[in-house]
């Protein structure tokens, strides 16, 4: 759990404690909510990782020193003594920046995301390509394992560690590591608004670069909270006894109708009988002559044929509504005066409960007609035994829910504190990221894009109040009133996400107390000249941002693969940043060996590595 959905969950399960476990105690009633139950579990269980709450002193320094890799991608297993591939990002023991050039296949890719998965658990390249099995992905030799040892200033992270860096540090960095697809995948978190006015939201990508992606999904009345809902609202209709009763009563009266035998005589009276109601119900009853309707019926009933429920349970329902009906009729017969007078008062409302008994009696009628219909259609013929079993294990799985429902649960009150749960999310996700909007944020996408755009277009980053995720906040980023990602051409929508997400990743390191490097993977190609020439100022105003938020341009380590020579020489022209930045060439690495000739670079007593780079040496002015 990342520290923004840490707080947010924080904020959102104050005093209450309990409202998960009782969730999960009342999911558990279902057998088929394993997957729910997960998915839950994911989102709201409040467990933070190390150190996420700790309070930090000092800055936790995760820049990197070396990266070691032996059978990983294009890096396959070596010879003899030397065990590892090496990649330097440290000079006489102080750390920089590297700018790696290589041509295509050489082996940046796996460089990066071999950085990526020890750091993240994650290869986005994989994904994108909808390759699950990464183990598959990542071995050059199949049967050998990988290995990845990435060196940092604090200590040592390796693919074989039993915890990943998430579960030591608490830090989530997948924002940290820019490719070409990441941007992609960032860019599809935008919502239109309005179809006419073509507005769009952008908390989505904020959220999606924030890494509270669930966050943002259960706030919406869409995905898991809708499902918990349902999911609670189906278990709350199950456990109350009443359907439950009547299930039982249902299956008593299946089974009796198909266990009956009628001979020839019981079966003409039982269709005449069913005739005789079906034309009751066709007519129009007067419900001033309820206890006549009573009479009529009662009479209809074969007075031989006592072996069929349905009918004696209307029988007897008859001969009840009848005994009301004459207590009621021998009041009317009061000779007092004063008494008649009190019982014409007392009759206002008789009419109406006249009209009730015979809407009771029509649905009695209806009730038996339908009885008659399938006893008629079902006796005589063998046993349904697969129905009768099918209804009676539906009946025992409901009883045996109902049995296993937690004791003292009310789920009106739980599903309450869902929607509280609910209400705050939202509230504090708003919060959160108008916090973000701040000024440091703006300028330092301003100061990125500002040569990038004409002086006559107005770049503009503002809160609105209507939105996709959150009915009443929305963000809106536009050019000249036109909405970014319409109006910019492809590099100039490529530059402009990268900002935003440098700009997240500025503030977390601020708020966090933690140094870690942006890796970039060959994230600028097929620009032209001009724009080739003006790139160096993406890395200046980083070095600026990281001036603003974390108070030292040297805190910020940056580490780009390109294959582009023309963009790599525009970095030898200009003095600043780069004083401490190392330009090197990526060697392919099945001639690294002989290039060495044996000799390697010492890592400790026991192993050691070949340099998979070779360092430029221009003269700067």
């Amino acid at each position: 759990m990342n520290e923004y959905k840490y707080k947010l969950l924080e904020g959102a399960l104050e005093e209450k404690s309990e409202f998960l476990q009782r969730l999960l105690d009342v999911l558990n009633i279902l057998p088929d909510t394993t997957e729910l139950k997960d998915r839950v579990n994911q989102l709201l269980n409040l467990t933070p990782a190390n150190n996420l709450q700790t309070a930090h002193s000092q800055i936790r320094d995760y820049r990197f020193k070396y990266l070691y890799l032996n059978n990983y991608r294009k890096f396959g297993p070596l010879t003899g003594k030397v065990r590892y591939y090496g990649l330097p990002f440290c000079q006489n023991g102080n750390m920089h920046s590297l700018f790696l050039l290589g041509d295509n296949g050489s082996g940046k890719s796996s460089l990066f995301n071999s950085m990526e998965y020890v750091m993240t658990g994650k290869i986005g390249e994989a994904s994108y390509r909808n390759i699950q099995d990464l183990t598959w992905y990542v071995n050059r030799t199949w049967g050998k394992d990988p290995e990845i040892r990435l060196q940092t200033q604090t200590r040592e992270f390796a693919l074989s560690d039993a915890r990943s860096f998430f579960e030591d540090t608490g830090l989530s960095v997948e924002r940290f590591f820019f490719s070409e697809n990441s941007i992609y995948e960032l860019s599809r978190c935008m919502v239109q608004i309005d179809v006419n006015t073509q507005v769009i939201d952008w908390v989505p990508f904020f959220c999606y670069a924030l890494g509270i992606k669930d966050i943002m999904d259960f706030v919406q009345d869409t995905g898991l909270y809708s499902d918990i809902k349902q999911k609670l609202e189906q278990i709350k209709s199950m456990v109350t006894e009443e359907p439950l009763t009547k299930q039982e009563v249902e299956i008593r009266n299946y089974i009796s109708e198909c266990s009956l035998i009628l001979n020839d005589n019981a079966r003409k009276k039982l269709n005449q009988l069913n005739d005789e109601l079906k034309q009751f119900l066709e007519v129009k009853q007067d419900n001033n002559n309820l206890l006549e309707i009573v009479e009529l019926l009662n009479e209809k009933l074969p007075s031989d044929i006592t072996y069929v429920d349905s009918i004696n349970r209307f029988r007897n329902n008859l001969k009840r509504y009848g005994q009301i009906l004459q207590k009621q009729k021998a009041d009317t017969n009061i000779s007092d005066e004063p008494l008649k007078k009190k019982m014409k008062k007392i009759s206002v409302g008789a009419d109406n409960n006249q009209g009730i008994t015979l809407s009771i009696i029509h649905a009695e009628v209806v009730s038996l007609s339908k009885s008659l219909d399938n006893i008629l259609a079902r006796a005589g013929r063998p046993l349904p035994l697969g129905d009768i079993f099918t209804k009676v294990q539906s009946f025992l799985d409901k009883k045996q829910i109902l049995d296993s429902k937690p004791a003292g649960i009310d789920f009106d009150d739980l599903i309450q504190q869902l929607d509280a749960v609910h209400s705050t999310l939202k509230r504090l996700l708003s919060e959160l990221l108008q916090e973000y909007l701040d000024a440091d944020f703006k300028k330092l996408i301003e100061d990125t894009l500002k040569p990038f755009i004409e002086e006559t277009e107005s770049l503009k980053i503002d809160k609105i109040t209507t939105g996709a995720v959150i009915a009443d906040f929305g963000i809106q980023i536009s050019v000249n009133e036109v909405s970014v990602n319409k109006y910019f051409n492809t590099f100039r929508f490529r530059l402009f996400s990268l900002c935003l997400l440098a700009a997240f990743n500025f503030k977390a390191m601020k708020q966090g107390k933690f140094l870690f490097p942006f890796i970039f993977d060959d994230i600028f190609y097929a620009n032209d000249y001009k724009n080739k020439k003006l790139l160096y100022r993406f890395f200046e105003v980083l070095s600026q941002g990281a001036k603003t938020f974390l108070g030292n341009e040297n805190c910020l380590q940056l580490i780009f693969f390109t294959h582009d020579e023309q963009f790599m020489n525009t970095l030898f022209l200009h003095r600043e940043p780069f004083m401490s930045a190392v330009k090197a060439r990526l060697l392919d690495c099945r001639y690294v060996e002989p290039w060495f000739m044996g000799h390697s670079l010492k890592i400790d007593s026991q192993n050691s590595y070949y340099p998979v780079l070779k360092k430029f040496k221009r003269n700067r002015k």
